[in-house]
Formats: structure tokens, sequence, C-alpha cells
């Protein structure tokens, strides 16, 4: 399909408007976007930009985590013709200075933990707290007439080597790429993509984002990206499609080759990736049923760019059943310029051009130069950058060197990359590394030129755990391989375990050249790569920023209680870890005497998370369910009714009430969940589960029993972790269920209310649901059918006080309090 703009594209998503488009678990509850959602919030941000004065032409600046309202707000700026300068979440503040005063943007949008110095110097607004920004905005498209030649975006270059430049690309460059890559890859409603790179390049803003809502299909986005988040992100989405660059995959590979070493299995997994190179592809998915029970069991497919993926990593994921799909492109070109189709597929190839892309190798120099809708026309603010990066006759000139291979696209190089040796021929690198990476002596290799006196030399930079004497013999076997003038002449172990990576996880080329040359010369030189550098000790930023206090000081030898960081607070010093540091830490390993200095060393060790015993799944069967109501509302209604005499105050509270809410009673007696439970209408306790201490459902298993028959009854600890209660909690408001609950965590032994865990202000403000307060009056102090025969019955009065909701930003223990003296008052 051809779109004319943005306004256009977003008017067809109503095609879809059923569909799922964009789900996050930003914390405990679920997000899911319906493309209805998504297009009236694209509408409702529109609106609201408007109303902040942000015009057609003017700038908005993006550092965000990959997000629903990261996509919304991207939508919203393009119906109106608003700019959005999208910045890599990576970035130091320097460069965020550096990139707003370049483009003075009329605000700032980031994610809150992202950079808050930021708020002094520009007008910002939290990513996270968009929907409620645009909440009371209009939903109606806006009136403007775009021509689709509007610029879209402004993405800055990573300018390892020189100051970075502003790729302007308008709505029709990135719109007509959208429509050549959903033409080639032919993606359809069925896809379901995990999201793991981040939406501030264009490699997946258009190919993971646009050209996947263009289709229908669903997107999935991870609050941290770690190694672990994508783990359960593709077993809890039942994901079939990644967008990812090569290392990533490399990374899987080893992540499952050291998991069948530690099994004693290596062998076998070796043995089965040689017998799948006979059998079909369907069959080799069932030979690897484990690995892909891991991967989530659906995943069958990777998209891979951003660079050359090694043929003997592309081949290991063919052998074990998944589609390797390989690509190529720049910024410039918005960004794919040629794909892969999953059915027609070279792995030694990024595949075929687009269809509505030109593209010709030059004669002189074979560099690869384009034409077409999708190339960008000019830098920002760069007449000089602009008018180099074309040709006389207005070809894009791609700085890749390569050639046609029947229409197949070959890669040979970066032209700058290119190493001249002194008879004047060039060697390309990847060249060279296309044979080398093959080796199994070799774990990762990097080659590059270092200079002589007469031109340069090939050098091949490795890293290995093998003696030098192997590796020796196996830069001969390479050499064996390779045309005489391509031969490796050098080779140098690399000191640390891998490469310096760019933000797209690509070998930070340049910074490995300048390593090598200041190897041979003896002469130190200061190493750059594009990775992030902190400026300030990260342990004691993320401390402050959980404590919400920029200045605090802190010392090695102090506590996390004594510096203020409860159990809660310390949820958020684990996320941070996780989303800032890229290390995983149990939240059981953090209690009240955790000091600084031991928190230091955990992240430094990277403890592993724990996996908490899995929540029994038979209670919420439908079958069960019915039986369960069934015993309740009969037997058990039988057995209250000889205990006591029951009425309702306030019933008509809940008929605001049509959705899962949580349910809050005061503690005075073992028994008081099912007077609470009788006390609501059918409507609702149909479908009501109870939390209950995780203490007492280990310590008393046939009442376990009962009350998950009875009440859909769970598990709630009392106790740290408090992580995996309060991610379950939410999974079952997920899926429809209200929750009823004791916030003071434990019996009142005189009757009087004790103050609240600050776990119900947390779920309260997280799960964005109603909170019906209900108090019982008259329970306190009866003796139980079950303890004395004959009783007297006794007069309960259960009292229900108005539903309560929580915005966002909400601080959990105002929400604690606002709750608590709302029950006191009943």
């Amino acid at each position: 399909m051809t779109y004319k703009n943005f306004a256009h594209y977003v008017d067809s998503l109503k095609a879809f408007d059923n569909r799922l488009a964009l789900t996050i678990r930003p914390f405990i509850k679920i997000e899911r976007l319906t493309y209805k959602d998504l297009r009236l919030r694209a509408y409702q941000a529109a609106h609201y930009l408007s109303s902040e004065g942000v015009a057609s032409g003017q700038r908005i600046l993006v550092i965000g985590l990959n997000s629903p309202q990261w996509v919304e707000l991207l939508l919203g700026a393009q119906l109106i013709g608003v700019v959005v300068v999208p910045v890599d979440v990576r970035s130091p503040i320097e460069t965020v200075h550096k990139y707003a005063q370049r483009t003075t943007p009329k605000l700032i949008f980031r994610s809150t933990y992202l950079l808050p110095e930021l708020d002094k110097h520009y007008e910002t607004r939290l990513l996270e707290a968009l929907d409620d920004l645009i909440a009371e905005q209009s939903v109606t498209p806006p009136k403007l007439d775009l021509t689709g030649q509007e610029t879209a975006i402004i993405v800055f270059t990573s300018g390892t080597t020189a100051e970075p430049k502003g790729v302007m690309l308008s709505q029709r460059n990135i719109l007509s790429n959208v429509s050549g890559v959903q033409q080639a890859l032919t993606i359809n409603p069925g896809w379901r993509l995990l999201s793991v790179l981040p939406l501030s390049h264009t490699y997946e803003l258009t190919g993971g984002c646009l050209a996947l809502l263009s289709a229908g299909a669903s997107i999935f986005y991870l609050p941290r990206v770690t190694s672990l988040a994508i783990a359960r992100g593709l077993q809890e989405y039942r994901i079939t499609t990644i967008l990812a660059v090569p290392q990533l995959l490399s990374l899987f590979l080893e992540r499952i080759r050291q998991t069948a070493n530690d099994q004693g299995r290596a062998g076998v997994l070796e043995a089965a990736l040689q017998l799948a190179r006979i059998l079909p592809f369907t069959l080799r998915r069932q030979l690897f049923h484990s690995v892909h029970q891991r991967l989530g069991g659906h995943l069958d497919m990777i998209v891979t760019g951003g660079a050359p993926i090694p043929i003997a990593v592309a081949t290991t994921w063919e052998r074990m059943g998944v589609k390797t799909v390989q690509g190529y492109g720049l910024t410039e070109t918005s960004p794919v310029l040629a794909v892969n189709n999953p059915e027609h597929r070279r792995l030694d190839s990024p595949g075929k051009p687009l269809s509505n892309v030109k593209l010709r190798i030059a004669n002189n120099d074979h560099e690869i130069q384009v034409k077409g809708p999708n190339v960008f026309s000019m830098y920002w603010h760069d007449a000089a950058a602009t008018r180099a990066a074309f040709t006389y006759d207005g070809w894009f000139r791609t700085g890749d060197i390569g050639r046609l291979d029947h229409g197949w696209l070959q890669i040979q190089g970066r032209s700058k990359f290119a190493i001249v040796l002194s008879s004047g021929l060039k060697v390309f690198p990847e060249d060279v590394e296309l044979v080398a990476d093959k080796h199994p002596a070799l774990k990762a290799v990097c080659v590059v030129g270092v200079t002589q006196s007469d031109g340069e030399a090939v050098e091949a930079v490795v890293i290995s755990e093998r003696s030098d004497r192997t590796i020796t013999a196996a830069i001969a076997q390479i050499n064996a391989q390779l045309e005489s003038f391509q031969h490796i002449s050098i080779w140098e172990r690399w000191p640390e375990t891998d490469f310096p990576r760019t933000r797209l996880l690509k070998t930070d080329r340049r910074a490995v050249q300048q390593w090598a040359n200041a190897s041979l010369t003896a002469e130190t030189v200061p190493v750059e790569t594009t990775q992030t550098i902190a400026t300030v000790d990260p342990i004691l930023h993320i401390l402050r920023l959980s404590l919400g206090q920029p200045k605090v000081r802190i010392k090695e030898s102090d506590r996390l209680a004594d510096l203020g960081l409860d159990s809660l607070r310390r949820l958020t010093v684990v996320s941070l870890i996780e989303e800032q540091l890229g290390v995983t830490i149990a939240e059981s390993h953090l209690n009240q005497t955790t000091t600084v200095a031991t928190l230091r060393h955990l992240v430094k060790k990277g403890a592993p998370a724990e996996s908490p015993a899995p929540h029994p799944v038979w209670p919420f069967y439908p079958q069960v369910r019915i039986i369960g109501n069934i015993a309740r509302e009969t037997l058990v209604r039988c057995f209250l009714r000889l205990w006591v005499r029951q009425r309702s105050e306030g019933i008509e509270h809940l008929r605001t009430v049509t959705g899962p809410a949580i349910f809050i009673f005061n503690h005075v007696d073992g028994f008081d969940a099912p007077v609470v439970y009788k006390a609501l209408p059918w409507r609702i306790r149909r479908r009501l589960a109870v939390a209950q201490a995780d203490d007492v459902m280990r310590a008393h298993k046939i009442l376990a029993f009962a009350t998950r028959l009875g009440y859909a009854a769970f598990n709630f600890a009392r106790v740290e972790p408090f992580t995996p209660s309060l991610e379950y909690t939410g999974r079952l408001v997920d899926q429809g269920y209200s929750i009823a609950l004791a916030p003071e965590g434990k019996l009142s032994a005189t009757g009087k209310l004790l103050p609240f865990k600050s776990g119900i202000g947390l779920l309260a403000v997280e799960l964005g649901i109603p909170v019906v307060p209900m108090k019982t009056i008259g329970l306190y102090g009866t003796v139980p059918l079950h303890k004395s025969w004959p009783v007297k019955r006794s007069q309960v009065t259960v009292r229900i006080g108005q539903p309560l909701r929580f915005n966002k930003g909400t601080s959990y223990d105002q929400a604690t309090q606002q709750l608590r003296q709302a029950m006191q008052q009943l």
C-alpha cells in the first residue's frame, strides 16, 4: 500500500481496529492497546502537542525506553507535522545537550529515570505520563492537510569519527520504506514481534514498528531489555518474530551451548545440528523441541540487520528450525534498501533491493549507490555534508562496497575500512572475516588494517581461549581459503572477553583498529568507542534516583533501610540496576541490613535471579471454578448462616464498578474473607480471587486446597521477596479477576485497624483499577461455629465504601494512607 502521509497511514489502521497492536508490562500490570486505542491516542497526542504550542515544523526531542507511549507520541507528532528528534537512551547528558542546542526542541519527553537533570534546562514531560496528559483531548483526527514532504524525524548518526550529522527523513521517505518492507517480507497479522532494539534507531522504528503496524501485527515491548527479560518475553507473549542484530543471535547461541554443556549434553547438541542438515525444516523444530520450549515454543523467524551475520551463526539457527532473514540499509535510506524474503532467502546475502528502490554499483570503486523515495534529501544544517553524500547525477553514496550476483546484493565492506596494500590492491575486512568466522578455534575475529612504512597490512584481532600455536595454525588454514592478496599477515589477541560495541551491538572496528595500531607502535592511543561512559558512580546514582534525592550523601557503610529504602523502594533499586547496568539481582538478596558496599559487590558478582515457586493453575480452570462456585454458594453459605446474621450497607457504591477491582477489608477474624465475599453481588464474586498469607497456605494444606477451590485463593507473601506476589496479582487482574485482600497483613488482636502495608498503595497506583474499602462490624470477638456448639449467631454488618482510584503519579505511601483513612471512616 502507498501512503500519502501519516494521516493516511494512521487512518488505514482502522482496518485492524479490534486487533491487538501494542503490549507492555511496565511493572505488575500489563498494558494492551488495540489498533483503535492506538489510533485514538495518536489523535489525542496530536491535539495535546498543539495545546502546548508545538506547531508544524517545530521539534520535540524524545529520549525514552520503547513503550506504547513512544509510538503514540510519534504518530501524534506526525499528524500535525511536528518533527521528532529521537535520542538513544544510553546517550550521556552532554550529547543530549548538543542535540537539543542544534535542534531547539519546544518540548523534551524522557523516561522517568533517564537524565532528570534535563528538567533544569528544558521544558520536559515524562513519557510514562503521556496517557494522563492527553486524556482530556479530542479523539477526532486533526484537521491539517499534509503533503508528505514534511520532515518527520531527525536522527543523528553516531559520530564516531566526526561531528554527528542529523539525517532528516520526511514522512514520504519513511512511509515509502514501510510499503517496500511490508511487500518484501509479506508481513501478516499473525506476526507477534518482541521489540528488543531501541525505537530511536530507524531500523527498529521502520522495520520493527511502522511496517508491522501497517499489516495488523502485534508488537510486545519490554520495560528492560536484558537476557532474562527477553527469555521471559518469548515465553509469556508466544513470540513468533524478533528483529535483532547479529550479536544478539550469537549471544543466544552461546547461552544455548552453555546450557547444553552444563547438562553434559554438548555432544548431543552438536550431533543434532549435524543431523538437522538432512531434515526438512518442520522436523528440525521437533528435533530441537527443548530449545524451542525455552524460546517460547513459537519463534519462527529472526530478521537481522545493522551488520552482516556470520554464516555459521545463521546456519546454526536454520538447522534449529528458525528462519534467519537478513537485510541491509542505512539511516539515510529510512533505512532498508535490501532484504531477503522469508520463503526465498540466502544466508550469504542481505537480499535483493526493495521493489521501490533503485540500486547500482559504481564502475570505478564498486560503491553501492541508490535512488528512491526512501532516500533522505539533506542533513540538518549541513550543506557541505549533504553535497558530499550524493553523486553529480543525484545518487546517494552509501560508502559501502559491494556487487550484485544475479540480483542478490553482496556487501564487501565499508570503503573507509578498506585496507590499502602497498601494491594498491584493496582488502575488505568483511571478506576475510566471512572465512575466519567459520574456524572453530576463533571465538571472534575483527580484521583491520595496520599502518606500515609502505602501506597497510591485514591484521586479525582475535578472541580465543586456544593456544598461540593453535591460533597460528588456524590463521594458516584461513589464508589457504583466501586470495593471496587477502592473506592475514599479523594476528593479536584482544585483551577483553568481547570487542567494543556500538549502540546497535556492531563491533566498533574503528576502536579495534586504533588499538591494533597503538600496540604495534607501542604508543598509547586512547580507544574511543560509542559506548556510554558513566560520569558518576552508577550505584550511587541509582540509589539517589530511588530515593528521589539527587544530592543526598551516601557512604559505603550505609544500610539501605537507614537511607530510607523500604521494601518497595528496594524494588525500584533492583529494576534500575537491571535497566541501567544490565545486571539481574534477586530481590531476596536485598534486605534492611544490606549495605551500599554489599550492594556494589552483588552488582559486580551479578547475583542470579531466583525462580519463585509457581502458583497452582488448577484453581482457575473453568471446570474448577464452576465446582468451587457451587460449593461456596451452597455448603459454605449454609455454614455462614449458622454462624452470623449478615447485612450489607453501601451496596449502591458498586454500581460504577464494572471491571476488575481491589476489595480491601479489615482483618479481625480468621474467617472474615467468606463474610466479605458473601457481601458482594454475584457478578463480582464469580470472578473474585482472595489473597491469602503465603506462610499460612504452606502450613495448612487442607485449608489451602479448600480456599483455592471455593475462593480462587492464591499465595501472597507477607515477607520479602514481594515482587512475585505483586506480579501474580497483576496477572490475575489481566485475566479479569478482582482481588480481595486484607492490607493490614496480619490479624488485629484488638479489633482496631492496624497500619496498612504499603504494598496496597503500590497495587492501587500501578494497577490503576478501583479500590473498594470494606469494613466488617460485629465480627471481632465472635466464636466460630467449628469452635463451639451450640453458638449464638452474631449480627455482622459489612459496610462498603466509595471506590477510590489513583493516578500514576501518586506516591505509594500517599495512596496507602488515603485507603486506610477511607476504611477508618466507614
